[in-house]
């Protein structure tokens, strides 16, 4: 299960690498972690964002208002290092800084 949303991750970034370009970030989110909550109910806790839960994990479509587009994706990266499992299953410790990063290859 997680596997293929780590897969599906890693060929999107594999992609943006490989156009070329240089990811661009269009905006970020960031919260200041507490322990014992997964990264996606903190980030509903801070901001009102929009996703859709599956067999693979939740795929995150829109932060603060702001929507994914074709081209650009919401990833979350904890002090800098982009997540390895879905975000409802990613437990960061306290102090962590999550960010999410609506990013482009654009």
């Amino acid at each position: 299960m997680t596997g293929r949303l780590l897969l599906l991750v890693l060929a999107f970034l594999l992609f943006l690498g490989g156009c070329g370009h240089e990811p661009k970030v269009i905006k970020t989110c960031r919260i200041i972690a507490v322990a014992g909550e997964s990264v996606l109910a903190q980030t509903r806790a801070h901001y009102q964002i929009e996703y859709d839960s599956s067999g693979v994990g939740v795929f995150v479509k829109a932060v603060d208002g702001v929507p994914q587009t074709k081209s650009a994706y919401w990833l979350y990266f904890i002090n800098g290092k982009g997540g390895q499992v879905s975000c409802e299953e990613c437990m960061p410790n306290e102090g962590d800084t999550v960010e999410w990063r609506l990013t482009s290859s654009f």
